[in-house]
């Protein structure tokens, strides 16, 4: 009997159902198939499969399990170690070559965070993409660095710890995901640190339900004073290049 989708009252989705020595055929695999034999709504079924169930679940997991791991380190030893980590972080990730944001240019720079959160993704048609006079807008739902960990004491499940005080690497505020403070640490503080201004610049909203926004400026002069000095740095044009 082929892998077959079924609905699962605990996960309260549909999930595959098969023989045991049959649980580890990849899902693309099996769209694959689907496709080659003619079968483009099974196809499709799959791929919603995907979307919804194994990509889902690796995206929560994986910004939850960062989060948990944050939450121990800032009761163990204190908050401003959560920021030592995650500059640790995304140090390691630049000098090993994995991080090309610097280099690139506004537009390429908005595709490779766009498929970031494409990639992200737990359901469908969350990223949507703009464009103004002056900057990218990339709206996403329900990304999984912001809007899902801000939304989880409304779902039930026990909350992951949050910043205690406001912290530049918090936007200035309090009640911030450790996870979340990475967007700004990374994005804006580190970035200014390292080339003069924010590449990827994150609206905050106190309604956690709005979809997060981001914003890629297309020229670094055109960046509002504001979005430097709310991370405690200043606006210095002769820094862009």
């Amino acid at each position: 009997m082929p892998p077959t989708l079924e609905w699962s009252d605990a996960l309260g989705r549909m999930t595959r159902t098969e023989r045991v020595e049959e649980q580890g055929i990849l899902t693309w695999d099996l769209v694959r198939t689907a496709i080659l034999e003619g079968k483009p709504d099974e196809a499709i079924d799959w791929i919603r499969y995907i979307q919804q169930g194994e990509g889902g679940v690796k995206s929560r997991s994986a910004g939850h399990a960062v989060q948990a791991q944050l939450n121990y380190i800032a009761e163990r030893w204190g908050e401003e170690h959560v920021e030592a980590s995650l500059r640790y972080w995304r140090r390691k990730l630049i000098d090993a070559g994995n991080e090309p944001t610097y280099a690139m240019s506004p537009l390429d720079r908005l595709r490779f965070h766009t498929e970031m959160e494409r990639g992200d993704t737990v359901g469908v048609k969350d990223v949507q993409v703009s464009e103004e006079p002056d900057r990218y807008v990339l709206s996403a739902e329900r990304c999984a660095g912001c809007a899902v960990l801000r939304r989880v004491p409304a779902t039930g499940t026990p909350a992951h710890g949050e910043t205690k005080k406001p912290h530049l690497w918090s936007w200035g505020r309090a009640g911030v995901p450790y996870f979340t403070a990475h967007q700004c640490l990374w994005w804006e503080v580190m970035a200014i640190e390292d080339i003069g201004y924010p590449v990827r610049i994150h609206e905050w909203s106190d309604d956690p339900s709005t979809p997060c926004r981001i914003f890629f400026y297309k020229n670094p002069a055109l960046i509002p004073d504001e979005y430097f000095e709310r991370v405690g740095a200043k606006k210095d044009p002769t820094r862009f290049s």
